[in-house]
């Protein structure tokens, strides 16, 4: 894992006093679903400002036409799919008070960026060997293991469980 610089002391944010979120999740193809749209308008609906990275692990970088949806491919990563340092000093250039990946499947790319970002409060579906989040959920189908849903489907049931969550638990931490 890389661990270098990682900060150690984990921190929960109640999501009603959380005012920028990071959304991560992956994708097999580059068009911007209904449902994510929906789901970005919903937050900034209710004040918060949001920023998405879609991780496209079989194609290359694009445009998504948004300025707060980013699409981010394989030219983006180095030999050992880690972000390129561009990446990583664009990302560290902005801080959040949550992040949730919402990504179903393991990514390396994905893993070095959680554990880089400047957030106060990481949250995510738990995966096998990473223990990179302040606050996780557990699916009742593993993460990866192929289900009938759609890909938006997932990350839109991670979002539904960790949102019921976060809006359920109280905290003094932020």
């Amino acid at each position: 894992m890389y661990t270098a610089g990682v900060r150690t002391s984990k921190k929960f944010v109640d999501f009603n006093q959380a005012k920028s979120i990071l959304l991560l999740l992956e994708s097999t193809t580059s068009e911007l679903s209904t449902e994510l749209l929906k789901l970005t308008d919903s937050l900034k609906s209710q004040g918060k400002s949001v920023t998405v990275l879609v991780y496209l692990p079989r194609q290359e970088s694009i445009n998504s036409g948004h300025s707060d949806i980013y699409l981010v491919g394989t030219n983006e990563q180095d030999f050992l799919q880690r972000p390129k340092a561009t990446v990583v000093q664009q990302l560290k250039e902005k801080s959040f008070d949550l992040l949730l990946d919402l990504t179903t499947l393991q990514y390396p790319f994905v893993e070095y960026l959680i554990m880089q970002a400047n957030a106060s409060c990481k949250c995510g579906v738990k995966k096998k060997g990473a223990n990179i989040y302040d606050f996780a959920i557990e699916r009742s189908t593993p993460p990866g293991i192929s289900t009938n849903e759609n890909s938006s489907q997932k990350y839109l049931e991670n979002y539904n469980q960790l949102f019921f969550y976060l809006k359920s638990i109280q905290s003094k931490d932020y």
